[in-house]
């Protein structure tokens, strides 16, 4: 055999699953016995290198995608089932987000990723598949360890991502806030800050979780100790009700003259635009609130969502389809 091991086994199961092929034809085409190619298909399936993934597809999950579609201009993903806990939804959410991304990448690809919980169990759910010369960049500055981040660090996503992919990690040498909004624009003066901030723009694909300011589940930015209590006051009083990448928003999904947002090392979503597929990850209703603000945003192209937090998010929706722009102010 020409290729590798692992690239003989990815082309078969290509083939196999991709192109419909028979396993007699396969057999055919590539020199070999069917049986070489049944255990080739079976070590595929062990490997990760196939993942299949049964989804309880109904009329009502079909319908709240539809909305959604309407309403927001997004490709959702609603997982249904019967799960009874957070950590196992939380394990459904993750496998389909993980599987889209896998379709999605493709040697020379370049992915950006936030940091969380959320999105390390998505990290976590990758198969082992490289794609040769593509990159893993972070979407905003290091967080971790610290005081309630128990998981889902910067580091701990990115290492867990290109390695899963096969992929160069880009980390982005900067606190996720700063202290001055004026130590900020020094520091997007820097050669070394400023070429992880154009990888960043001119990734394929932007993955990432929405943060719940409000609420008794409150994400990580709000609790780790990176903001003050001064800080934490003005976001009441701009009713912030979450983030995503670490930059604030409000329920409409607008995010300027928050004072915060000057001093956040987050994508803002006038340099998100910039990213082809933007898929947005969470569960639970508790984040109703910041992720109905990022869909009014139109910070994401992509959604994986589960039922229960579709469900909370359509009893909020605007009476027609919201024509905010991800561009706008």
């Amino acid at each position: 055999m020409e290729h590798s091991r692992n690239d003989f086994v990815y082309e078969v199961a290509r083939m196999y699953y991709e192109q419909n092929a028979t396993m007699d034809s396969i057999a055919q085409q590539l020199d070999v016995s069917r049986s070489t190619i049944s255990r080739l298909l079976s070590e595929a399936r062990d490997s990760g290198v196939v993942q299949i993934t049964l989804e309880r597809r109904d009329e009502d999950s079909s319908k709240l995608e539809r909305a959604f579609s309407a309403h927001f201009g997004v490709d959702a993903h609603i997982v249904t089932g019967d799960a009874v806990s957070d950590v196992h939804r939380g394990t459904q959410i993750a496998s389909v987000a993980a599987r889209l991304l896998t379709n999605w990448m493709r040697p020379g690809s370049v992915l950006a990723v936030s940091a969380g919980s959320t999105i390390q169990a998505v990290a976590n759910s990758l198969p082992s598949r490289h794609y040769p010369g593509s990159s893993v960049v972070q979407l905003h500055g290091s967080i971790g360890p610290l005081r309630n981040v128990a998981h889902g660090s910067s580091q701990a996503v990115l290492g867990t991502v290109a390695a899963a992919f096969g992929a160069e990690e880009h980390p982005f040498p900067v606190p996720a806030f700063f202290d001055f909004a004026t130590t900020r624009r020094s520091m997007w003066h820097e050669r070394s800050i400023q070429r992880v901030r154009a990888m960043q723009s001119h990734a394929d694909i932007a993955l990432f979780g929405a943060g719940s300011f409000r609420g008794p589940d409150r994400s990580w930015p709000y609790t780790s100790g990176l903001l003050s209590d001064e800080d934490l006051d003005e976001l009441r009083r701009e009713h912030v009700v979450g983030d995503v990448c670490t930059v604030m928003m409000r329920p409409d999904g607008s995010s300027h003259n928050i004072a915060v947002n000057h001093r956040t090392s987050g994508a803002s979503r006038r340099e998100l635009a910039h990213v082809p597929r933007r898929l947005l990850v969470a569960f639970g209703a508790s984040k109703a609130l910041p992720v109905l603000a990022a869909l009014r945003a139109g910070i994401a192209t992509d959604i994986v969502i589960d039922d229960v937090l579709a469900h909370s998010i359509t009893t909020m929706f605007p009476s027609r389809k919201s024509t905010r722009r991800l561009d706008s102010p």
